[in-house]
Order: C-alpha cells, then structure tokens, then sequence
C-alpha cells in the first residue's frame, strides 16, 4: 500500500513538473514572437534610445537626457549591445527580454521551494501569462529587470536559508546582490527587505552568532548601494520633473483621513489591475488575502519573505522617494504571485467536495490573461506604426514640400526620420501650449502661403479636454485646403495646400475627445 502510494506521488509530481515546464516553454515562445516582430518604439522608449546613440559610457551616468532615469548597468550593457550588434529595436530590447525569460524560470524555482504542488503550478501559469509581464519583456524600459532582480534576490535569500546561512551561502548573496543594485533601482528596496527579515529572525530566535555571520552579505550591499546611490539614484531622487509628474502616485502616510483611506483602498485594488493584469481585481485580491493567512500559518518565514518588500515599498513612498504606482511596481509582481497563488491553492484544497468554487477561481485568474496571450500570439504588438507613416512621407514628398512636426513627435522624428527619408534637419517643430490653444493657431500661421505642407502627428495629447490633433485639424482647414490624409496605428500624417483658400462649406468638427 505504502508502495503504491508512493508510486502515485511521484506519478503526480512527474506530471506536474512536465506540465510546468510546458507552461514555461509557452512563456518563453509568447515572449520571442513579440520580440521578433520588432515593432517600433513609443515615445519612451524613443527617449531612451536616443540616451544610447548620442552618448558614450560617461556620458550614461546620471543625469539622463530627456527626463528619462535608468540604471546604470542596465544602460552600459544596452550601449555594448548597440555598438556590437547595431541600432535595431531587437537589439535595444534584448536585455529586458533575456531579463524576463529568466524570471520565469527563477520564479518557478522559487514557487517550488516555497508553495505547494498546486500552488506551484498555479502561479507558474500566473507568471507565463501575466499581461503587463509580457509586455514589458518586449520593450525597451529596464521593469523586466526589475522583476528578475526580485526573483534573483528571493532564490538567494531562500538557497542561503537551505544551507543554514552558511559563509558561503552568504557571500554569494552579498556579491550578487552588490551586482543586482546596479541594474535595478527598486533591488535595494527588496533587500532592505530581505536584510530586514534575517535580522529580526535572528533576534527572535537568538541567533546572535547568525547576526555577525550576516555582515558577509551585508557589507557588499551597503559599499554597493552607497556608490550607486552618490552616482545614480541621488540624482533620480530629486529629479524635479519625476516627482512632479509622480506626486498623485506617493503613499499619503502625512495625516490620517478618510481620503487617505480611499486612496490606500483603491491603490491597493488598482494594483491587482495594473501592474498584476486582473480584468477582475475582487478576486485576485481575495485570493491574496487569503494567501496571506495561508502562507503565514505555514511557513512565517516564506510570509515575511513575500511581505515585506510591499511593506517597505509603502514607507519608502511615504517619504516621497518612490511612486506606488503601476509599471513602478512591476518589481513587487512576484511576490503577489506567489501569495495568489497560495490563496487560490488554499481554496481548491479547502473545497474539494465543492470543486466549482476553486475552478471558478482559476477561471477568473486566467481567463483574461490566457485570452490575451492568444491573441497576441496570433496576432503580435504592432503598435505604433510610426515608422510606417514616416516611410510614406518620405515616399510622397516632394522637394519642396514642408513638414511640420507635432511637439509630443518631435524625438521620433529625432530617432526615425533620417532613416525614412525625414530629415530631422529641415522639419518645423511645433510648439507646446496646452494651456493656450492659441498659441498652436499662431505657431501654424508661420507655415501660410506654403503649397505642400505635411504634418506629421503621433503621441496625441488628449487628457487635457480637447484631442490636439483635431483641434489642429480644425485650424488647418480654416486655413487652406486638405490634399492627402493616412492614418496609422499610433500616428497620422495630413498633407495641406496652405496657399489655397479653404473651402466654403466646412463642416465643423468637435475638437473634444471622446
């Protein structure tokens, strides 16, 4: 009896390890078919690109151009990448991409040592076919970075746990983790995290010779951290227009209020939305608490392993050093993972004879997220087409047409129009005056009398109450006569005769967004 028992075990674990290793290798393949149709890049990424080209190593180090803040390290291997192997937008995004497909496999790792069987599996599938961690796996922004330093550091903390926080456990956390902080900022919140369970663990159970024995990993985090910090991070913490732009995303810890309450009500539900992908948040964030309860019941330590980076992230922006807020937090994704997970395991264990109540939990989970990771393997992430409408104005210009640039596609045209026949020499470049729509009349006016002018559109305020481009539109036509019109996705092109009188009956168009 004992026999077979033990045969059906290692039937179930042989099939469940295949299964995940199934699931991994989809994640893998969903994230390369991305990456392979090498889509163009959006403003951001444009921004941070053109940090790349123009500048040397030095040139790279904090304070970046354009109000763009990125790591170090991360920005030094992208340079190396782009020297060797050309500008191609693969070439930019193969770093985050390497990043992610990692943290799959050290998130399954770490599910393994930490969770259930089912748990394992389930947050496995989680991992595989988080929607914001398949997007940022293809796009050239350091967050899947970000996610793989978490798994990097947690697999550490827990290989250094199984060998007793033995010396040399402990050096390979020290020097990985002294590693880790030059290519992800929020990796210092993570091991201040870590750093801080292992001291009160020691503390609780008396470990006074563990708590010497900690300085081995310690003392390389600190002397690494204080140079990143005196070249980098001091720099992107008092970046003036960051904290501006962030202000609304900082933890509201001043004073108590039943404002505040609301806030940390809706952040913490917006979260399972954005950066965890859940179309349904509810139960996402049910399957959490209830994960909470689980994993600290069964294993403290794991629980504070998984709780406290959140913990800290909270205080951390607090004190107005950190934005609490979607891609920021991309960082903290496995470890709701894991306590999702947990939750959802936790349930389908506890309802066996109401089986519906587990599966309807799992359906929910990863209804969404599976859909769209089918749909973006049929159909992949083209978005935007910029460099398509640049190709069609560099086709149909003549020599003596004008173009005229909308401000927000300024750097696109910067990064793309040489290569499309858009010269970045010769555009006009408009003007930015969201609070005097006026001034866009005016800036336009300099371009009358012309016989052929483009203009050239992408990136499109439209938060402010009015979509620009229609408003743009709107002037336009009051000012000459509309030749040829192509919209793309992401970004439009309008080519004028602004020496012909506009035509008699225009119809006028709402210049709203809705």
């Amino acid at each position: 009896m004992k026999l077979a028992a033990a045969l059906n075990e290692f039937k179930a674990r042989f099939v469940d390890v295949r299964f995940a290793y199934l699931l991994i290798v989809f994640g893998i393949l969903l994230r390369l078919r991305q990456l392979l149709v090498n889509r163009a890049f959006w403003l951001d990424e444009v921004l941070l690109a053109l940090n790349i080209v123009e500048k040397s190593y030095a040139g790279l180090l904090p304070p970046l151009d354009y109000n763009q803040v990125a790591p170090v390290g991360f920005v030094w291997i992208v340079k190396f990448l782009v020297i060797h192997l050309g500008q191609s937008e693969w070439v930019f995004r193969l770093l985050p991409f390497i990043a992610a497909v990692v943290a799959i496999i050290l998130f399954y790792r770490i599910s393994t040592h930490t969770l259930t069987r089912k748990g394992m599996l389930i947050a496995t599938g989680l991992i595989v076919f988080s929607v914001h961690l398949v997007h940022y796996s293809y796009e050239f922004k350091q967050y899947s970075v970000d996610v793989f330093a978490s798994c990097i550091i947690f697999l550490m903390i827990i290989h250094a746990d199984r060998h007793q926080r033995d010396i040399l456990s402990l050096v390979w956390v020290g020097v990985t983790g002294a590693i880790i902080l030059w290519f992800s900022h929020p990796s210092v919140l993570v091991m201040a995290a870590m750093g801080l369970v292992w001291i009160l663990d020691d503390l609780l159970h008396k470990k006074w010779s563990h708590l010497i024995k900690l300085l081995v990993a310690f003392l390389p985090w600190l002397a690494s951290f204080v140079v990143v910090y005196v070249i980098s991070l001091h720099t992107t913490t008092h970046n003036e227009w960051m904290n501006h732009g962030w202000r609304r995303a900082f933890v509201p810890l001043q004073a108590f209020s039943l404002g505040n309450l609301r806030w940390f009500l809706e952040t913490f539900f917006n979260i399972f939305k954005n950066p965890l992908g859940s179309s349904l948040p509810g139960i996402g964030a049910l399957a959490f608490v209830i994960g909470c309860f689980s994993l600290h019941k069964r294993n403290r330590l794991v629980y504070w392993y998984t709780i406290t980076p959140m913990l800290i992230t909270i205080l951390v922006s607090g004190l107005q050093k950190y934005p609490f807020h979607g891609r920021l937090l991309l960082f903290l994704t496995p470890f709701f993972l894991l306590l999702i997970a947990e939750g959802t395991a936790k349930v389908m264990a506890a309802t066996r004879e109401y089986r519906f109540m587990g599966e309807t939990i799992l359906l929910f989970l990863f209804l969404h997220p599976i859909l769209s990771a089918g749909s973006r393997m049929l159909n992949a992430h083209v978005y935007p087409q910029v460099r398509d409408a640049l190709h069609y104005i560099g086709e149909h210009r003549q020599k003596e047409d004008e173009i005229y640039v909308y401000y927000q596609a300024r750097h696109t045209v910067g990064y793309y129009g040489e290569k499309y026949g858009v010269d970045p020499e010769i555009v006009v470049n408009g003007i930015k005056s969201r609070d005097d729509w006026d001034q866009y009349r005016q800036d336009l006016a300099k371009l009358d009398g012309s016989a052929r002018v483009w203009l050239f559109f992408s990136h499109v305020c439209t938060w402010r109450g009015v979509n620009e481009e229609r408003l743009f539109m709107h002037y336009l036509d009051q000012m000459g006569q509309p030749l040829d019109k192509k919209r793309f996705i992401g970004a439009s092109i309008y080519l004028y005769d602004l020496s012909a009188p506009p035509q008699v009956s225009l119809r006028p168009e709402s210049t709203q967004d809705r």
